[in-house]
């Protein structure tokens, strides 16, 4: 019975550690530049591809990690920095395609398919910041799933 109350714990983690980080930061951001009419576009977008990641990125991760040690709030805050870490790394891999051309606010970040300078430096803001979004998610994993699940059997 321990068991199977865990496992629902776990995967009720991985459902729903994404929502209300991803409404908190998409608020955050709306707040931030004033503009609110796309929060809630935001927050979905956010949670729906922090969902993926969470699945597909996260959940093999956690079952390679509890192999190896107890997981705790700090493995889990470092999970969530090396996902979003992945997650950017990625994307900048795949966006430097010939011919194709970027830029924010502060100048060009992909010029003709080559990323700049400025294009790096902006990724490293950007994945700092959205690191931010992942260690709020793992905590929230954290908190669902497995804080006090060592403790749990002692108690009746």
């Amino acid at each position: 019975m321990q068991e199977r109350k865990s496992l629902l714990r776990i995967a009720a983690g991985f459902l729903l550690a994404p929502i209300i980080p991803c409404v908190l930061f998409s608020a955050l951001l709306s707040s931030v530049s004033s503009q609110w009419s796309g929060f809630w576009l935001g927050a979905v977008a956010m949670i729906v591809v922090s969902e993926a990641l969470s699945v597909f990125v996260a959940f093999p991760i956690y079952l390679v990690l509890r192999r190896f040690r107890n997981i705790g709030a700090r493995e889990c805050a470092l999970v969530g920095i090396a996902v979003t870490i992945i997650l950017n790394a990625v994307s900048l891999i795949f966006s430097t395609n010939p011919g194709y051309s970027a830029g924010d606010g502060g100048g060009s970040t992909i010029l003709n398919g080559h990323i700049t300078a400025h294009g790096y430096v902006s990724a490293i803001i950007s994945t700092a910041v959205q690191s931010i979004l992942g260690v709020a998610i793992a905590l929230t994993f954290w908190f669902i799933a497995i804080r006090n699940r060592h403790h749990a059997g002692t108690q009746a």
